[in-house]
Order: C-alpha cells, then sequence, then structure tokens
C-alpha cells in the first residue's frame, strides 16, 4: 500500500478485520482480510483490502441506500434526520453560508439523502446533485425537486460541495483537479474518532478508503490546485462523531 498524500510505503496497523461487515456481505465478500493503517510519514489513514474495492462499489449504484439493507425506505430516513432540531445538517449549512462568501450556483457531489442540498435550496442557493444511487436519485429529484444528475454536468458552478465523499474515494487526487469550479467544500470524518470509537463501529466500515487529518486534507487539496481559506472541526455530540469541514478555493 502506499499513502495518498505523501507516497510513503511504511505503515502502522490500527484495526484489522478477518469477517465480512454488513456492507461486504451484502455484496457477497466472504474472504476478508483488510485493515486500517496510520502513515508513518504524514499520519495519513487508510484501508487496505484483499480484494478489489471495485466488487464492494457496485452498492452505491443498488443497495446501499434500499429498504431491504437499510431497513427503512429512503423517505423514511429523510424525514427522520430533518425531525431532528438542530441537526447536523443544520449545523453544516449555518458555517457554509457563513464562511462561502458570494456564491449562487451550487453541484452537491454524492448527494444521499438530500438533506444538505435541501437545506441549502431552502436558503435561496441554486442547487443540482449529483447521486450514483438509482434509488436517492429518483427520490431528489421527484420528492425533494431538485435536479439530480448521474455523473459531473459539464457545466460550471460557483462551489462544488462533498459531504462524507472524499472518504470513499480511493485516489480523490484523480478527481479534484478535474472540478470546474473556484471553490469547494468538504465534511470529511475526522481521524481522531480512532481514538474514540470502538474499532466495530460503523466509521471504519469496508466502504470507507481513507481518514483525514488537518494536515493530510490539507496536503491533497494543496497537491489538487486548492488553498483552504475556512477550516472548523466539529464534534456532533448526538452521535459522538468528528468531522472536518473546509472551504478552499483554487490557486491561479
Amino acid at each position: 500500500m502506499k499513502c495518498i498524500i505523501c507516497g510513503g510505503k511504511k505503515f502502522e496497523e490500527i484495526h484489522l478485520y478477518t469477517t465480512p461487515d454488513k456492507y461486504e456481505k451484502y455484496m457477497g465478500i466472504e474472504n476478508v482480510d483488510r485493515d486500517w493503517a496510520r502513515c508513518m510519514g504524514c499520519g495519513h489513514y487508510q484501508q487496505d483490502r484483499n480484494y478489489p474495492l471495485a466488487d464492494l462499489e457496485k452498492i452505491y449504484e443498488n443497495g446501499y441506500r434500499s429498504l431491504d439493507f437499510r431497513g427503512e425506505t429512503i423517505e423514511q430516513a429523510y424525514n427522520k434526520v430533518m425531525a431532528i432540531p438542530n441537526n447536523e445538517n443544520s449545523q453544516r449549512c449555518e458555517w457554509f453560508i457563513e464562511n462561502i462568501g458570494a456564491v449562487e450556483t451550487i453541484l452537491d457531489f454524492g448527494s444521499g439523502l438530500g438533506v444538505f442540498p435541501k437545506f441549502l435550496s431552502t436558503r435561496g442557493y441554486s442547487v443540482d446533485c449529483v447521486e450514483a444511487n438509482n434509488d436517492s436519485n429518483g427520490f431528489i429529484q421527484y420528492q425533494l425537486k431538485i435536479p439530480c444528475y448521474f455523473e459531473m454536468p459539464a457545466q460550471k458552478y460557483d462551489v462544488i460541495t462533498f459531504v462524507h465523499v472524499l472518504e470513499h474515494i480511493e485516489k480523490p487526487i484523480d478527481l479534484l483537479p478535474l472540478l470546474h469550479t473556484k471553490k469547494i467544500f468538504i465534511e470529511v470524518p475526522d481521524a481522531i474518532e480512532f481514538e474514540l470509537l470502538d474499532k466495530n463501529h460503523d466509521e471504519f466500515n469496508s466502504c470507507h478508503c481513507h481518514f483525514f487529518t488537518s494536515e493530510s486534507i490539507s496536503r491533497l487539496l494543496d497537491d489538487c490546485g486548492y488553498q483552504i481559506m475556512a477550516e472548523h472541526d466539529v464534534h456532533y455530540k448526538e452521535r459522538n462523531l468528528s468531522r472536518i469541514m473546509v472551504i478552499a478555493t483554487k490557486k491561479r
């Protein structure tokens, strides 16, 4: 394994898994040898596995949000989240608005349930979405009435947002430099969770490829041609989860 941040090859093993989690079981992946490891060079956390990530990624198109996998419909999950007062999405939205500056058009990449783009649209922004999951895409388009694409559209946006997306992408350095925007907003799990959560917590599931530190997300963005203009470390007490939020602008 090679670190995506510094290129180092020396890692310290943190968590080892030899039985499949619920995501691997759903995709029929039974022979599992998977571990979370910390780069000894830069401190970035990566997950290594004994099977191609592509075998697992098929769950995003069909299954990840399905009733038979989650035990609830997308609408039920959406309504449950929206019913929580001062929830994570409202906090995220307020920080975004306070720090993003003058923007009008937003593309939310990997929109999931559509909660964050719905918050933004109700605050007057023009929001489009990208969501590969068939069920989620349809829910966002037809229930939330927000335009939703299956792939990145060609038009330019004032800002592109990535909320809990980069940790799922094996090589984010292949995506970020290609974006048609001057600003990006990112939220990812904070690697401090390795000190706070049990090894079997869902945060460390097989679908995640990375855990970032403030230093590693900064280095990644710098390598991709962006510079950070605002950063916020937040701990959501209700679920005992820690996040890093970043707004970055493209270098000239």
